[in-house]
């Protein structure tokens, strides 16, 4: 009995132990509501019905690639327009040269994707603007100006 005593863990141990049984019970606490069966199949149900709702049928990627020349000050503007009857939902511009071609600016519109490139090389290079389109319902906000 006597050498179980003469064990004592020191100070550092015991506040280590004790913010251990701390963030455990606080992790505990966190996830509690959410890991049970029925709470965790209503809140994918839930999500699964938002997804449902907004986006209809499959999306529709829209590209154009577009030559350009060496740029002026003002870059050149550059856009993908969306098929009749859909909504950009997403987009990006990927340009031909990494080192001397740059996208300024990247955003969606009303009727598409498009944005602002710039070419400091000495030929013309090319920059491809993708639209991610789909068929969508109701939603709140207001779109984007185009």
């Amino acid at each position: 009995m006597k050498k179980v005593l003469r064990r004592r863990p020191s100070a550092a141990m015991i506040v280590a132990m004790v913010a251990l049984v701390a963030a455990l019970a606080g992790t505990a606490i966190a996830g509690g509501g959410f890991i049970t069966k029925k709470k965790f199949n209503n809140r994918l149900g839930a999500v699964n019905a938002a997804i449902n709702t907004t986006v209809r049928g499959p999306l529709t990627y829209s590209s154009v690639t577009v030559s350009v020349p060496t740029s002026p000050a003002s870059g050149q503007d550059v856009a993908a327009t969306c098929p009749s009857g859909t909504q950009p939902t997403g987009g990006g511009i990927k340009v031909s040269s990494d080192t001397n071609e740059f996208v300024n600016d990247s955003h969606p519109t009303s009727l598409g994707w498009a944005g602002t490139v710039f070419n400091n090389a000495a030929t013309t290079h090319t920059a491809t603007v993708t639209a991610i389109c789909a068929t969508v319902g109701a939603t709140a906000g207001s779109r984007p100006a185009s």
